[in-house]
């Protein structure tokens, strides 16, 4: 057991060489497993505008209202929580509604790795996902995994993508959020009609006749 765990912490120090098309083959079958897995069912992190579950192999270093610093095996990694998504999606795509999609590699000359499909979310509604992988110089890779209304961000060693890419499902997928609230809060039509409302107050005090210059002034008196 002893000469297992060394050899794969070798393998996470080195940055051993992988084959390419296993890599890929591994990735795709995980998205294949992990798209219609059901979610858990609750939460253990909470935030004002959404919830969600953390792995135990997983650990938060930093956190802000939208988007949070994390640590797996040695690996860290962004989460940011996409606002504009849900008023999208939520607001004025309401009635728009996805299917259950096959992980289908999408051919790029840019990437090492391009994959879009759809996966059951906390709400058992489908959503899309997109995972872009990019070879960096130094053979390390630049993981973005964007699922609808969560993004992620983490450069890592090869052997580490497929355990990041299944804690990163996990949280996407266990994700709650307070769809109101967020409409309310970041909806373009809500801070329109806020500023039509502060318009029509400050138009009532206009006066019929005269400038504004003489409203200001009579109003510091």
């Amino acid at each position: 057991m002893k000469k297992v765990a060394c050899l794969w912490l070798a393998l996470l120090l080195c940055g051993c060489q992988v084959n390419e098309a296993d890599l890929k083959s591994e990735l795709t079958n995980e998205f294949h497993e992990l798209s219609d897995q059901a979610p858990i069912s609750y939460t253990t992190m909470n935030k004002p505008l959404y919830s969600y579950y953390l792995p135990k192999d997983v650990g938060r270093l930093q956190s802000n209202p939208l988007s949070s610093l994390f640590m797996k095996d040695g690996v860290r990694f962004i989460m940011n929580f996409n606002p504009n998504e849900v008023v999208i999606h939520d607001y004025y795509q309401a009635s728009t509604t996805y299917e259950l999609e096959e992980p289908v590699e999408n051919e790029s000359s840019d990437l090492f790795y391009d994959v879009t499909g759809t996966f059951k979310g906390s709400d058992h509604r489908y959503h899309k996902y997109e995972c872009q992988i990019t070879e960096l110089e130094d053979g390390s890779y630049l993981l973005l995994l964007d699922m609808e209304y969560v993004n992620f961000t983490a450069v890592l060693r090869a052997v580490q993508i497929q355990p990041l890419v299944h804690s990163m499902f996990i949280i996407a997928k266990s994700l709650q959020y307070d769809s109101d609230e967020v409409i309310a809060q970041y909806s373009l039509r809500s801070s329109s009609d806020s500023v039509m409302s502060d318009l029509d107050e400050f138009n009532k005090e206009l006066p019929d006749s005269g400038s504004l210059s003489e409203l200001i002034e009579g109003q510091s008196e």
